[in-house]
């Protein structure tokens, strides 16, 4: 009984320290309403960290930051 209450609160901590961020492919969709800045991927090949600031529907300024495959790789 103790273990598994103590496993319980362990599991608590956990599920509260990842709900701050919100992953990419989560169901969640983005309320942008206006594109306030973004960085571009410059032709860089490999992971490529990316910045948005956008402006939502309720006129609040919001920064994304993502990553992506640039698109200066080869392919062969």
């Amino acid at each position: 009984m103790k273990t598994s209450a103590l496993a319980l609160v362990f599991a608590c901590f956990a599920a509260n320290a990842f709900a701050q961020e919100a992953s990419p492919t989560s169901a969640r969709s983005l309320d942008i309403v206006q594109v306030i800045s973004q960085t571009t991927d410059d032709g860089r090949c490999g992971l490529v960290p990316m910045h948005l600031v956008y402006k939502d529907s309720e006129g609040l300024v919001h920064t994304l930051d993502y990553t992506i495959v640039g698109s200066g790789c080869s392919s062969g």
